[in-house]
């Protein structure tokens, strides 16, 4: 089983200029597809990267998205004590921040997760 965890393409466009994009498209294909090819299952993280999986292995993969668990996150969740004392923590940072909003992300900052658009 290969995970494959990111759109490289979008992510490819983001980062380098556009004269080198097809470079390390080819480079870093011909390094994982032939581990790909290797596998009998490739995992990958959303619907995004499924048609560039596809192209190039088939219907062998499968999406694993990473998620949260929606019972240590929900509404209920700031009652227990573990919530209480981050809502204590939270408020001491916005107050000493000056900020009325907290954003907290969860992963990597890379432009296709689309962090800049909820910022703005």
């Amino acid at each position: 089983v290969v995970s494959w965890h990111c759109n490289l393409g979008a992510y490819n466009e983001s980062i380098f200029p556009a004269g080198l994009t097809w470079i390390t498209e080819r480079l870093c294909t011909a390094v994982f597809c032939p581990v790909g090819a290797l596998a009998d299952k490739l995992l990958i993280p959303t619907p995004s990267t499924e048609p560039a999986i596809r192209a190039a292995f088939g219907d062998r993969w499968g999406i694993c998205s990473n998620g949260l668990s929606a019972e240590a996150f929900n509404p209920e969740a700031r009652h227990s004590p573990e919530g209480k004392a981050w809502e204590a923590r939270k408020q001491e940072a916005l107050q000493a921040s000056g900020c009325s909003h907290l954003l907290l992300c969860v992963g990597r900052l890379s432009p296709e997760k689309g962090v800049a658009d909820l910022i703005e």
